[in-house]
């Protein structure tokens, strides 16, 4: 069974986010696809684009621990270049981020 892990602070968060940009080491998972498909304005360039950006924001109030996961299911909100606000659900896997879902808080 897997130990419930530590929950990064804002700051490891978001060197994790850019080494994982950087390095290519990240996939959507089927639901996030899936999810930024339905929604409009929103492709996987933009989301990665929001990632990048020095305005996102992670709303630590909404993460929360799966389980038997390796990692915390973290919350980013950032704008997409309609100025719509996008929320990004992810998590990390080793070396692995996983974008595991994306929701058009504007739609």
């Amino acid at each position: 069974m897997i130990s419930k892990p530590k929950k990064k602070t804002r700051q490891e968060l978001f060197n994790k986010i850019q080494v994982a940009i950087e390095k290519g080491n990240y996939v959507f998972t089927e639901h996030a696809e899936l999810r930024s498909k339905q929604r409009k304005n929103v492709n996987d360039l933009q989301v990665l684009n929001i990632l990048k950006s020095k305005t996102k924001k992670h709303n630590a109030v909404k993460d929360h621990y799966i389980e038997g996961h390796t990692d915390w299911n973290y919350h980013i909100t950032g704008k997409n270049i309609h100025d719509e606000k996008i929320r990004i659900v992810l998590s990390f896997d080793v070396d692995l981020m996983l974008i595991i879902t994306v929701i058009n808080l504007d739609e």
